[in-house]
């Protein structure tokens, strides 16, 4: 069970989404489950890095989904 709230998650995911160049987001938005898979192992060594060793080590998951979903939202292309 997650002890941080969605207001937290949404406050990590924040500031990952700035650190990130513009370019790497919008292929992170447009991957397949399988890349992501590959990048989440990469983003929570840095969520390890910034916010402690084993800190959020139950919510990885749930920052990992919440990350993904909200840069599918606003950062995939589209055609217009």
């Amino acid at each position: 069970m997650s002890h941080l709230s969605q207001d937290e998650i949404q406050e990590i995911v924040n500031d990952i989404i700035e650190t990130i160049p513009l370019k790497d987001l919008v292929s992170y938005a447009n991957m397949d489950e399988s890349g992501v898979e590959v990048l989440q192992q990469v983003f929570e060594l840095y969520i390890r890095r910034i916010y402690g060793d084993d800190k959020y080590e139950n919510e990885l998951p749930e920052i990992m989904a919440a990350l993904w979903k909200r840069v599918k939202e606003t950062h995939r292309l589209r055609a217009v």
